[in-house]
């Protein structure tokens, strides 16, 4: 993927609950700002491995800049512009490097009559003099530390800009543990940062950082999966550059007349910012047949973006798209779809992370960076997302599988690992803390995830690790005479306070009301068991440890197998309904239908377990579920449906609620959408269409306001307006990049071949290019005129003249 900034800029961003806060997107191994307030330098909601609400790094004072700021957000920086009354300019550029520094570019020009002072300030509560300091967090038992340094040392006691000059300074702050990281390593980062060669030019790209492979490991020994950067966050420094000196002009002539860059003005290179509808093109696109092209737009971010003309700058850039390089590209003649998915490789880039340290050992993706928090200073009070939540992570690894860096995976396979009990369950955890084993289809994923990275590191560990949960939640979940493991917690399917807990017992006023709660035998529980035991078959097989056949048979796969016949046997057998035709939650103890038609009903669709007799039901409930923004978390014919999250007017977990009683999650979207393409393929294609209609509703939760512009998604939406009501933005805890690779191009990976199949949403033309699956390069091309082609490692291997099934051998 060429340019993710080209691919995703945009104006402001911010907090829909706290305006005129900025939004950040670059993040570090440990470092990222919740938000930043209209200053200079990094003052907002400042987080470290977890969410901690720093609320100042430091700040540049001497001038009142009033609001509004001018903004331009990129995935690798944001670039802010403000003038002071007086006439005093600031154009800033501010991001985070992996290896966890905040840095800001700020230029200030003076065009007023008056000479203005400039100081360089810190929180003296915790930062000295000499810009180090340490701060204590006790409930996560380690200890924040920082150093700060400017590239302008005379700026700590004030420098005067005259009128008509101009002062260029670079402020960062290394941030780390004092656990891992002693005053010198964070000195040697803040070296790498501010260097910049004597003569002020651009840095090439081959003399920037290191390369995106694992520099060095932690003092664990776990290793630190291929990013865009140069040290890990463990405490190993980048290395001085001594040859390079840090020749920032301190006071210059302004040249009179020249202002800075606007920030809200069109991207540099010219190109427009799609929004729905068709592909546009930058002008002079490759893609132009006026400019000699094919004739098809770009790929997401195939455009170059304008280099900046300040090495601090371009090295970040460089440094940030390096992680993207060698991501598949994808393009389509629907720009939403196109932009859709470079947003949700920033997504994934956004939520990774390496706390190295205590129970975090390791890489993983948080479910987010934004949480149900107070902001309280230094003591935030609430469920934050910014930790392993094996709830989410089968997600994290369907995405990331796409990427060709297996060290994605792996690194979370080893941090779930050491997250699992002695009964066999993975529980979330923070680097100090242990909370609960949430339902999950990591055996699914995992398989999945191995399908694509043949030689992963740590599969067969991970496969006998993933065994141990299948045959820990069967012993611990399925003891009601059956295979269908029971419920007892409504939030551990992180499906708190659906309906159908409280169905037997007519509705409480208030859903916290455990009178009238009843544990179920979940249709989600039932469905991510029968997927776990086939994927702990698949693996099993993949890595060479079962010859006896693809099912069945005596071999180490046949214990799984013959459980996820067993629990697919029951789940149609107790869990369907003919009359209405859907699948039902059922009393534990009676095995009484639940008679409340949760979004759950449609996973045995998404396991493929359903034969045609099902198939009026499933057309039936997805015209039941076709709200203005589907799906919606409960059906409308529900008592206590409610678009908005309330239950009969209560509101739990704050002002839009957290019930799963009628609002829309896109956690459920992607597994209900995946089950609808799943289906299509297996009948016929006969769902093509709705697929593609469910595909776009959704892609435009992903963006503020439904624009197709701005990146924006959060946890939940009103399902009749599509209305945002949470504010966790840049929230990870569902899957496209798989939606769009399996469906879309069609691209599925097996064990000996590639098949491609696509859905046929009304595309004019789509490619996919640069897919790694089993050591091949795979890329897919579609268009009406030359139809349906497929090459495996820069070979034409198989072609059809429109869309139909292709299968290509991996040999």
């Amino acid at each position: 993927m060429r340019s993710i900034d080209d691919a995703l800029v945009t104006g402001r961003r911010g907090l829909r609950t706290r305006p005129g806060t900025l939004l950040l997107g670059p993040t570090g191994a440990r470092l990222w700002a919740d938000y930043l307030d209209e200053r200079p330098g990094f003052a907002g909601a400042i987080d470290l491995v977890h969410k901690l609400n720093i609320p100042l790094l430091f700040t540049v004072s001497g001038v009142e800049l009033p609001a509004p700021w001018d903004a331009r957000w990129r995935p690798s920086r944001l670039t802010v512009s403000a003038v002071s009354p007086g006439g005093v300019e600031l154009v800033e550029d501010k991001f985070v490097t992996w290896d966890d520094c905040a840095v800001s570019r700020q230029l200030w020009t003076n065009r007023g009559a008056d000479p203005v002072a400039l100081r360089l300030d810190v929180d003296r509560s915790w930062i000295g003099a000499d810009g180090f300091g340490s701060r204590p967090v006790e409930r996560h038992g380690f200890t924040v530390v920082a150093l700060v340094r400017s590239s302008e040392p005379a700026l700590w006691d004030g420098l005067t800009i005259q009128p008509g000059a101009q002062l260029d300074v670079v402020v960062a702050a290394a941030l780390g543990l004092a656990e891992t990281d002693t005053r010198d390593d964070l000195a040697g980062r803040l070296d790498g940062v501010l260097a910049v060669p004597a003569n002020g030019a651009t840095i090439p790209a081959d003399h920037e950082a290191a390369p995106a492979t694992p520099a060095a490991a932690p003092a664990d020994g776990a290793t630190i999966p291929a990013h865009d950067t140069t040290a890990p966050a463990n405490g190993a420094t980048i290395p001085a550059n001594h040859d390079a000196a840090l020749a920032y002009g301190a006071t210059t002539p302004a040249h009179g007349a020249a202002a800075p860059a606007t920030p809200a003005a069109a991207p540099a290179d010219g190109t427009t910012v799609p929004t729905n509808g068709t592909a546009t093109r930058p002008a002079g696109d490759p893609a132009d047949p006026a400019a000699g092209g094919d004739g098809r737009a770009a790929a997401a971010g195939r455009s170059p973006a304008p280099v900046s003309s300040h090495p601090v700058i371009h090295r970040q850039e460089q440094s940030y798209q390096r992680w993207f390089d060698p991501v598949p590209s994808f393009s389509c003649s629907d720009a939403l779809l196109t932009r859709t998915w470079a947003y949700r490789w920033f997504l994934l880039r956004h939520n990774l992370a390496v706390p190295g340290i205590g129970g975090l050992p390791d890489a993983l993706f948080y479910e987010g960076r934004a949480h149900k928090m107070t902001k309280t200073p230094w003591h935030p009070a609430g469920w934050e997302f910014s930790k392993l939540i094996p709830l989410s992570s089968p997600m994290h690894l369907l995405e990331a599988r796409w990427h060709p860096d297996p060290s994605l995976g792996t690194g979370l396979w080893r941090t779930l690992r050491a997250a699992q009990g002695d009964d066999g369950l993975y529980r979330s955890r923070t680097v100090a803390g242990e909370f609960h084993a949430y339902a999950n289809f990591l055996g699914w994923a995992s398989y999945q995830y191995a399908l694509v990275h043949r030689d992963a590191d740590g599969a067969a560990a991970m496969r006998d690790s993933l065994a141990a949960q299948v045959r820990g939640e069967r012993a611990k979940l399925a003891t009601g005479g059956d295979e269908l493991p029971i419920e007892t917690e409504h939030i551990l399917t992180g499906k708190e306070y659906q309906p159908s807990y409280w169905a037997f017992h007519d509705y409480p006023a208030d859903p916290r009301d455990r009178s009238g709660y009843t544990p179920l035998k979940r249709v989600d529980r039932a469905i991510y068991h029968y997927l776990n035991a086939r994927g702990v078959a698949g693996l099993t097989r993949l890595l060479g440890g079962d010859t006896s056949g693809d099912t069945g048979g005596d071999g180490p796969a046949a214990e799984f197998d013959a459980l996820a016949d067993a629990v697919a046997a029951d789940v149609l057998a107790k869990q369907w309904d003919g009359a209405p035709g859907f699948f039902y939650d059922l009393h534990h103890r009676t095995d009484e239908k639940a008679m409340v038609r949760n979004v759950v009903g449609f996973y045995p669709y998404w396991a493929g377990i359903v034969g045609a007799d099902h198939l009026p039901g499933f057309e039936a409930a997805l015209r039941l579920f076709g709200t203005g923004a589907p799906l919606p978390s409960t059906a409308p014919d529900s008592p206590v449906y409610s678009a908005t999250g309330d239950w009969r007017g209560v509101f739990v977990k704050g002002r839009n609620g957290c019930s799963w009683n009628g609002p829309t999650w896109p956690y459920t979207n992607s597994v209900v959408i995946d089950g609808v393409g799943a289906t299509s393929r297996r009948f016929g294609h006969r769902y093509d269409a709705a697929f593609g209609r469910l595909l776009r509703s959704y892609a435009l939760l992903h963006f503020q306001q439904r624009d197709g512009r701005t990146p924006y998604l959060v946890e939940h939406y009103n399902s009749e307006t599509g209305e945002a009501i949470s504010d966790e933005v840049d929230y990870l805890h569902s899957f496209v990049i798989d939606l769009l690779v399996r469906y879309v191009a069609g691209l599925e990976a097996g064990p000996g071949a590639v098949t491609v199949d696509p859905l046929d949403i009304g595309l004019t033309w789509f490619e996919l290019r640069g897919v790694r699956v089993a050591g091949h390069t795979v890329d897919i091309a579609f268009d009406a005129q030359r139809g349906l082609r497929v090459s495996l490692d820069g070979v034409e291997a198989a072609v059809a003249p429109g869309l139909a099934p292709l299968t290509v051998a991996l040999t």
